[in-house]
Parts: C-alpha cells; sequence; structure tokens
C-alpha cells in the first residue's frame, strides 16, 4: 500500500532468492552473482529493496549474465556465519561459485548496475570512436580515460586495468588511437586524464603507473574539493571510504569558506571535505554533537565505518584546523562522544544510568564485567 511505512511493494521477479538448502548449488550455477544478505527487521534492508530490485530488471539479459540474489540472514544464520557477515545488508560478490575479496557498497540501483558491469566485463574498455570521446571528455560528470601507444597491452595498461577492476564506483576508459589521443592534447604515452564536469574539467596524472595510485588518484578527484551538504549530495560526501571533515555553522562568513577551501586543498584526496549549513539536516547536527545554536563554525572529523568522531574544540581557523587533521593523522586525537553531563546518584540504583563519557572509562577497566544496554528513547523495543 501506499501509506506502508517503506512505501509501495516492490517487485522483487527478477531477484533470486537463496536459502541454506540451495545458497552453494546456486551459487556456483551463476557465473557472476551479487548475493544480498539481510535481515527482515533492517531498515537500511527495507531502503535498498527497490533499488536492488530495479537493478536486477535492468541487468536481465545483459551479457555477460549477471545475476542478483538474496539471503535472509536470520533465518539462514549458519550462512551467514560461513561468510562472516557482521552487519546488515552485507553484499558479496562471487565468481564461479568463490567468494571475492571486495564487498559491494553501492546503495543506489545505477550505482548497484555500473558496479556489476564492471565486475562481470571489460573494466576499462577500449574506446575509439571520436564522438565518443569527445561526449566523455566534455559532458561526464568523472571519468578516467588511459592513453595507451598502438595497443592495450603491456604493464602500465594491466595496471590501469587493474585499478578499473578495483574501483567500484568510477568509469574508465582506454583509448590506443595515437591520433585521436592528439585531438586530446595527449603526445606521450601512456598516459591517464580524468575529464570530469565540476572545477578544473581536466586533470593530468602525473603518478605512478601503479593501479592503488591510480585508483587513489581518481577517487581524490572525482570529488569536489568542498562540497555543500544536501540531501542530493549525501552520497558524494559518505559513498566513499574517506574520513569525512565536517564544517557546521550558519551561512559562513567569507573568512570561513577561504580558511575551509584552503585546508581542503592542501588535504585533497586525504579527506572528503563538506559544509553543513544551519538547517540542512537537523538529525545530522544532533548525531555529529554540533552546537544547535550554530553560531559559529564548529569542525567535525567523522568516520562513519567505525562511527568515531573528533571535535576542534578551538575556534575554527585555517591554522588549529591544519594543526586538527595532522594531530588525527598521527594518532593523537581523542575520540568526541556527545554526552549528557553525569546524572546525580547514577550510581544508586541496582541499574547503574550512565550517559556518554562515563562507559568508555567505565567499561575500560579490567575489574570486573559489565553488561551495557545501548538504547534510544523513542525506541519501542
Amino acid at each position: 500500500c501506499e501509506s506502508c511505512p517503506w512505501g509501495p511493494p516492490v517487485d522483487e521477479s527478477n531477484v533470486l532468492v537463496l536459502t541454506k538448502d540451495n545458497f552453494h548449488s546456486e551459487v556456483k550455477k551463476h557465473p557472476f552473482i551479487l548475493v544480498e544478505f539481510y535481515a527482515p527487521w533492517c531498515g537500511h534492508c527495507k531502503s535498498i529493496k527497490p533499488e536492488y530490485a530495479k537493478a536486477a530488471d535492468a541487468l536481465v539479459g545483459v551479457e555477460p549474465k549477471v545475476t542478483l540474489a538474496k539471503i535472509d540472514t536470520i533465518e539462514n544464520e549458519d550462512i551467514g556465519k560461513e561468510f562472516d557477515v557482521q552487519g546488515f545488508p552485507t553484499l558479496k560478490w562471487f565468481v564461479n561459485g568463490e567468494p571475492q575479496e571486495n564487498e559491494m557498497n553501492e546503495r543506489t540501483a545505477d550505482g548497484i548496475i555500473k558496479w556489476c558491469k564492471k565486475k562481470s566485463g571489460n573494466p576499462a574498455p577500449l574506446l575509439d570512436d571520436k564522438e565518443k570521446l569527445a561526449d566523455i571528455a566534455g559532458n561526464s560528470r568523472f571519468s578516467v580515460v588511459g592513453f595507451f601507444k598502438g595497443e592495450a597491452a603491456g604493464e602500465a595498461y594491466d595496471e590501469f586495468k587493474k585499478a578499473a577492476t578495483e574501483d567500484g564506483r568510477n568509469e574508465y576508459f582506454a583509448v590506443t588511437d595515437t591520433a585521436l589521443a592528439k585531438e586530446h592534447k595527449v603526445s606521450k604515452f601512456p598516459a591517464i586524464v580524468f575529464f570530469r564536469n565540476f572545477e578544473e574539467p581536466r586533470i593530468d596524472y602525473s603518478g605512478k603507473f601503479e593501479s592503488t595510485a591510480i585508483r587513489e588518484a581518481a577517487q581524490a578527484q572525482s570529488i569536489r574539493t568542498v562540497i555543500e551538504f544536501t540531501q542530493e549530495n549525501g552520497e558524494e560526501i559518505f559513498a566513499n571510504d574517506l574520513v569525512k571533515v565536517l564544517l557546521f555553522g550558519p551561512d559562513r562568513s567569507k573568512h570561513a569558506s577561504d580558511d575551509y577551501l584552503k585546508l581542503a586543498k592542501e588535504f585533497k584526496g586525504k579527506f572528503v571535505f563538506a559544509s553543513v549549513a544551519g538547517g540542512s539536516d537537523p538529525e545530522l547536527w544532533s548525531y555529529i554533537g554540533a552546537s544547535d545554536e550554530g553560531k559559529t563554525p564548529e569542525l567535525f572529523l567523522f568516520y562513519p565505518e567505525q562511527g568515531f568522531k573528533y571535535k576542534l574544540e578551538k575556534p575554527f581557523a585555517f591554522k588549529e584546523a591544519k594543526q586538527f587533521l595532522q594531530d588525527y593523522q598521527a594518532g593523537k586525537l581523542k575520540s568526541y562522544v556527545k554526552s549528557e553531563e553525569i546524572k546525580e546518584g547514577w550510581d544508586k540504583g541496582l541499574v547503574k544510568e550512565l550517559v556518554g563519557k562515563q562507559v568508555l572509562e567505565l567499561v575500560g577497566k579490567k575489574d570486573k564485567h559489565y553488561v551495557v544496554m545501548v538504547y534510544a528513547p523513542w525506541c519501542g523495543h
């Protein structure tokens, strides 16, 4: 129904349902299969459900064939344990029955489709069409184009292709036509150019022809230097494995904006920088622990994968913020815990009522065992 909490019913007819009885046989049967390990009560699993189904529909008939499947890991607990599923949803990629190292972190239909096509086909297809290359150079949001002299072969190409395989987010192409390369001002080979439709539209790669270096450079250049947080561009901020630098505040003064841009340029590729204006997302403000008043800029470091947060306790300025980031890189920062003040008489009852700032200090002691219930006041359970 349209009024259901998670939206109308979803047609999952092209999503293969797995159980403990058919899991291994089905995974072996399909050369390329993406499996979602989910829990029926998981909100994130419910959110991805329509996107996953849409991706499954779009991949029907695509060659090589990719199958999207799902398994209820609560009902089939042994399968979850076998593949070390720690959270939900977990999406694992299998090739000829064998699980691959990289998990899939895309959460939109378009992202899932691109990821699967790249993993199942040529991750860096050959580009020999003049108009197609011109379109990529002029209109794509972000593309990585490798230029190779005469043929797509050799050590440099192998490293480029490996980077393309490992990079689940960005599109890679290879060009071997030297005349086509010359039209795009490439005369030395091999070469890599990042084409994008924001900030500086062309970046010529100058690093090593090594897969990790190429992939890391692509990740850095595919993200804007400073991103203004909105619901629409949240994915650009959070759909990567970099630590986030978040500047909370009102419409920032020119001084704060200039200092923040300068900071972002100096640490580009090491962090994702975003500014979060007052009223843009009250839930994010509350979760991170930014001041409700938002009268002055506040700087936080946030690593969603581990839930760690760090706060610059001094007023925001370039010098102090730079030292703050350097201290994080050196492992010198103490994580920030959003916390109420310690309650009077907290330890008088049979059940002790803790606040955030007490938990690590108390349970970190080795003198006894503790059982701690972590709850939300609004939670019906």
